[in-house]
Parts: structure tokens; sequence; C-alpha cells
């Protein structure tokens, strides 16, 4: 937790380094340096490491750090709230990685891509990567990531107020998460498809669910959830 003693070390290291022209490590201190600056918020400094580190990387053609400095780009830029500049990294990470078969740094992209875009306000393009991302979930078979994955879509649609396919990507999610018996997410789940159907002023069909959603809450004890879904019946019976 002590940031600037940590950035005083590797300041240190990075000396050491770079008079022993130890390159490898060398960037392997400026992006932890960038690190430490992104925690402090000092975001153009993160960038000034971060960069050096790129360049660095490229000149000794370290593919590895080399996508690992896009993706840092990437995060700094979102974090200035530079959504096109983030993009543009991390669309350059997603090249590296598929040219060397690193799924994990891929899926990564991948999610960070549609985020990317989604704060920009391409809904429809955030959809195209995350639904890409979402076929790699499927392929290993993690439930947890799919059903990430379903809630940000149901999510997307909704602000694309397109709500067939938002109630379908719900369902999907509702489905694996009842699979695993996460009570949490399927209290959540039913709520916020109670929700959807309350927008499209379906308010018998928005109740059915919101019932659901606090007999289960209410079964498990799942105070947080028992309140959201009171909180949106209270709405339901407002608006009708």
């Amino acid at each position: 937790g002590f940031t600037d003693r940590a950035i005083e070390y590797y300041t240190y290291a990075f000396n050491i380094t770079q008079e022993s022209n130890n390159r490898r490590k060398m960037i392997e201190n400026l992006l932890h340096l960038g690190d430490l600056y992104l925690i402090k918020e000092d975001i153009d400094e993160a960038l000034v490491h971060y960069e050096s580190g790129l360049i660095s990387a490229q000149e000794i053609t370290d593919q590895v750090q080399e996508m690992m400095a896009f993706a840092k780009l990437g995060e700094a830029f979102d974090a200035q709230g530079n959504y096109t500049e983030s993009g543009r990294m991390y669309k350059r990470t997603l090249l590296l990685a598929r040219e060397r078969n690193d799924y994990r740094t891929e899926r990564n992209a991948l999610t960070k891509l549609a985020k990317s875009y989604e704060m920009w306000g391409d809904f429809s393009r955030a959809i195209t990567y995350l639904e890409q991302s979402l076929a790699m979930a499927q392929a290993q078979e993690d439930v947890a990531d799919q059903s990430w994955h379903w809630r940000e879509l149901a999510l997307l649609f909704r602000k694309l107020n397109q709500a067939r396919p938002a109630v379908e990507a719900f369902e999907m999610r509702l489905a694996l998460v009842r699979s695993v018996e996460d009570r949490v997410a399927e209290a959540e789940t039913l709520t916020e498809l109670g929700d959807l159907s309350r927008a499209v002023g379906n308010h018998t069909q928005a109740m059915a669910y919101y019932k659901e959603a606090l007999e289960l809450a209410q079964a498990y004890s799942l105070t947080l959830q028992e309140a959201n879904v009171l909180s949106s019946m209270g709405m339901n019976f407002h608006e009708t």
C-alpha cells in the first residue's frame, strides 16, 4: 500500500537494468511503474511509462511484453475517458493474442473492446465483440463467465431498445445460474427480467417475475436481493 515507496524502488531497479542493458527486465520495471502511477491516478505519467515499455518491447521484438504494454495502455486510456484510443490499444492486443494463440488474453481483449465501444456509445459493435468472447467462454464451458456475458449482452440489447434479444439473453443467464444453484444471481436475473417487462409496459409479466424473485430471496435470506425486488415491485404498483 506504500505506492510512493514502491515507485522509488522500481525507479532504482529500472536505473540498474538500464545501466546493465537488461532490456527485458527494464521493460518489466517500466510497466510496473506505469501500474503504480495508474493506482495514484497520475494517468499522464502512467502513459509515459507504458509507452516507453511498448517502444522498448518493439525494439527487441518481445511480443509478450508488447501485448502487455498495449493492454495496459488501453486501461490507462479507459481511466482517462479516451475510449477511442483505448479501443485502438485493445485491437492491437487482440491481434497479437490471436497471432500467439493466447486465448486468455484474447478473451480479455474482446471484453475490454466491448466495454470501450459501449462507453463510446456504439452498442452494436460492443455486442459483436462480446459475442466473440462469449463463444470462447462456451468452448471452455465456463459457466460463471458465460452468465456474466449473457447479462452484459442483455443490458446492451436494452440500451438498443431491443427487448426480445434482451429477454432471451437474461433467460440464458437464468438457466445457467440455476444449473449451478447460484441463488443470488437467480434472484437478480428474475428482478432484471421484471424490470425489462415493466420497461416495455407489461406490468403483469413484470409482477410474475418479481414475485418469483421475492419468494427466492426470502427462502434463502437474501436481504439485499429482497430489498431490490421490493423496490421494483413498488415501482410496478405505482405505474399501474
